[in-house]
């Protein structure tokens, strides 16, 4: 089954995967919103990563001054 498959592969980490949504019915409509779905938790993970690396940066500068001022 396509869509089993399809949700084994999101639950294992894969969040490129999507449903067909084509079909005019409650299945379509489900896979509509699944990849909605799979899309908003997609934008989230890149901006967790981008604060995760401007968080890393500004530590970075902090550690550089704090050891700079230890230093007089």
């Amino acid at each position: 089954n396509a869509v089993m498959g399809t949700l084994a592969q999101v639950a294992a980490g894969d969040l490129t995967r999507k449903l067909d949504e084509a079909r005019k019915d409650e299945f379509g409509e489900l896979g509509g919103h699944f990849n909605k779905s799979i899309g908003s938790l997609r934008n989230v993970l890149v901006e967790v990563s981008g604060a995760s690396q401007q968080v890393a940066a500004a530590s970075t500068e902090i550690a550089a001054s704090a050891e700079e001022m230890s230093q007089g």
